[in-house]
């Protein structure tokens, strides 16, 4: 799959181009509750988290369907904690509960139907 910086070099709008790119993006966490999370905005996530700065969370108006691809790549050692939109639940439990994701490990998230989300996560294995 090509990067958005190749599709960017093939002439396409830089906001496109990320949005259809296998690029990941640098995301550092905020805070350690889903009302101080970072906000993830891509398909593609290198999280970064740090002592006391450990949270990300996804918009609500996130696409049905869509996955999303979330790695902690932190060199800490710090677990990442991913909350889904307030009001949305995960795993058919409302969303206050994150999904934790280990230094060097990887979730695949997608919203499987409205405020209804779904995770796999590479720590659980």
């Amino acid at each position: 799959m090509p990067t958005s910086d190749d599709l960017t070099g093939l002439g396409m709008a830089p906001g496109l181009a990320d949005a259809l790119g296998n690029q990941p993006t640098g995301l550092t966490c905020t805070g350690t509750s889903a009302a101080a999370a970072a906000v993830i905005k891509t398909q593609n996530t290198a999280l970064n988290a740090q002592s006391n700065q450990t949270a990300a969370i996804f918009r609500s108006d996130a696409k049905i369907g869509t996955p999303f691809w979330v790695t902690n790549g932190t060199v800490s050692g710090a677990s990442a904690v991913v909350f889904v939109p307030a009001g949305h639940t995960l795993f058919g439990s409302l969303g206050t509960n994150p999904v934790t994701i280990a230094q060097n490990r990887s979730a695949l998230f997608f919203q499987l139907q409205a405020k209804q989300w779904m995770a796999w996560s590479s720590t659980n294995q």
